[in-house]
């Protein structure tokens, strides 16, 4: 029974002790949230702890259907391309695992993996200089 709240550092440092290892990587989601920028500060702790963080970015935002659409019509730009500076300028390594299971029937969005319309968001993420 969980009787207090953790932080996610001490959760990490906890499965390390539990794991009996120090796992080389460490998975954790974000959404399209809008309060929710680059997660700066969890990549700095992985890292410090000798992890590479592999972040889901989930394209709804919890509890809601999901935002292909609007993603495909360009109202989350500002948020990639922010998104994408603020990787930048971390400057530590991480994984992006965009729109994952995009082909699954489980996720209300386009199973369908020949709709690759939200490509073009990807290539603006992935082009900041």
């Amino acid at each position: 029974m969980l009787t207090r709240r953790y932080s996610w550092e001490e959760r990490l440092d906890r499965a390390r002790v539990d794991l009996g290892t120090n796992p080389q990587f460490v998975l954790f989601f974000r959404d399209l949230h809008y309060g929710s920028n680059f997660p700066t500060e969890r990549v700095q702790n992985a890292h410090a702890r000798g992890m590479t963080p592999v972040i889901s970015l989930e394209i709804s935002r919890w509890g809601d259907t999901g935002y292909l659409d609007e993603v495909v019509k360009g109202e989350f730009d500002e948020y990639f391309r922010e998104w994408s500076e603020n990787a930048k300028e971390c400057g530590l390594e991480v994984m992006l695992r965009f729109g994952f299971e995009m082909n699954g029937d489980w996720f209300p969005r386009d199973p369908n993996p020949k709709n690759l319309s939200w490509h073009g968001s990807v290539r603006m993420t992935f082009s900041v200089k």
